[in-house]
């Protein structure tokens, strides 16, 4: 799939460069490679940088196809066609499609509940309004709390597990009980908090369950929350 996918966007870059669009996306597309493969990324995810001139140079390439396919013999354009097709056929099914969120639900009970939402998953936040409502609140907001955990000194250098980093979770601890609703999505099943956090965020009060999603109001603490 790997060869098959670089033969494809080695095609996509020939046709892509036959217009001005297209030439500002190869040269986009070659600058963010550069940049990935000169600075290596603490993650996978930090590919994604290349998705957006990836999306250009196929585009620009679709767009240049009817002129040029004219010249090709027929049996040429079906070639084409049937390497696109097995190779979605291939690699679409093992794609994740994703599940529904209950937005509507979760709304409710955070109107219901007043003061700050926290959570390890601002989507929740966006999906539901309640980011609106904490920067009205001056509520603490962490954008990417897993990211910390790359960060955090010494635990960091020694290329800690989230679970075995004990700076990262008793930051995650804090932020999630900072406010007065609380709902754990992304580490509901993903590794990453310890027994003993999700030990104590279990021991908060349940407010309501909702599609499997636990939301709770954390107990008073001691420690001042993660700004």
């Amino acid at each position: 799939l790997a060869v098959v996918a670089l033969l494809l966007l080695g095609a996509a870059v020939v046709l892509a460069v036959r217009g001005p669009l297209g030439r500002f996306a190869t040269l986009l597309l070659a600058v963010t490679w550069a940049l990935l493969l000169w600075t290596p990324p603490w993650s996978l995810a930090y590919t994604a940088l290349s998705a957006p001139a990836i999306a250009l140079v196929f585009g620009c390439a679709v767009a240049e196809l009817p002129a040029v396919s004219r010249r090709w013999h027929p049996a040429a354009n079906l070639v084409v066609g049937g390497i696109l097709v097995v190779y979605a056929t291939v690699s679409l099914p093992g794609l994740p499609s994703g599940s529904h969120f209950p937005s509507k639900r979760l709304e409710q009970v955070f109107h219901k509940a007043p003061g700050c939402v926290t959570t390890d998953d601002p989507i929740v936040l966006i999906e539901t309004g309640a980011l609106q409502r904490n920067f009205a609140l001056h509520c603490p907001v962490v954008v990417d709390l897993s990211g910390y955990s790359w960060d955090l000194q010494p635990s960091a250098g020694r290329h800690l597990s989230r679970q075995r980093n004990g700076q990262w979770q008793s930051l995650a601890l804090d932020h999630l009980g900072s406010g007065d609703v609380s709902v754990v999505i992304r580490f509901r099943k993903l590794a990453g908090l310890s027994d003993e956090t999700t030990t104590v965020i279990s021991s908060w009060p349940l407010l309501a369950e909702i599609s499997g999603l636990a939301v709770r109001h954390p107990h008073p603490r001691t420690t001042s929350p993660f700004r």
